[in-house]
């Protein structure tokens, strides 16, 4: 991986769920392991993958296991067309404030479904901050959204709109 960084690749990677056995005092003949790749570059994710395809093969030949590998792409990467971002951090700023509306921590990793969308027609993601506390990250089992955001929620999009097709905006 430092190969990749040190060549200004970005990317995230994480391994979060293996799974093995289920007795304690047991060396299980079993291993499953499910993670995420987020890149922005196809041809890096698709070289990426086959690399560590490879690499898992080789540490397992070299231990005597058998190893049986499923790397899948779900969703494409995640991006925002510029024009829409720009469209939405305006209203945004009209709606929440000019301070309210943040873009330094772009682009984000996400997996999301609406990542086929700009792929086809112009579009740009954005989040709502809805947790109660800036410690209920988002996926884990403490988020508690704050339910005071869903109005704030539904005006953005009814802002959206009405930009979208010129109406005044008040």
């Amino acid at each position: 991986m430092k190969e990749y960084k040190e060549k200004g690749h970005n990317f995230t990677i994480a391994l979060p769920m293996i799974k093995t056995g289920n007795a304690p005092n047991a060396i299980s003949d079993t291993c499953e392991m499910q993670g995420l790749l987020r890149s922005f570059d196809v041809d890096f994710t698709n070289e990426f993958k086959g690399k560590l395809e490879k690499m898992i093969h080789s540490i397992c030949n070299q231990y005597g296991c058998t190893v049986n590998t499923e790397i899948r792409s779900k969703y494409p990467a995640l991006f925002n067309r510029e024009k829409e971002a720009e469209n939405v951090a305006r209203v945004g700023r009209k709606v929440l404030g000019e301070n309210n509306v943040r873009s330094d921590k772009l682009p984000v990793y996400a997996s999301e479904d609406f990542a086929y969308f700009p792929h086809i027609l112009p579009g740009a993601f954005y989040f709502l901050t809805s947790s109660s506390k800036p410690t209920d990250l988002l996926h884990t089992d403490h988020f508690n959204p704050h339910e005071d955001v869903i109005p704030i929620g539904c005006e953005m999009w009814y802002r959206l709109v009405e930009d979208r097709f010129g109406l005044e905006f008040k």
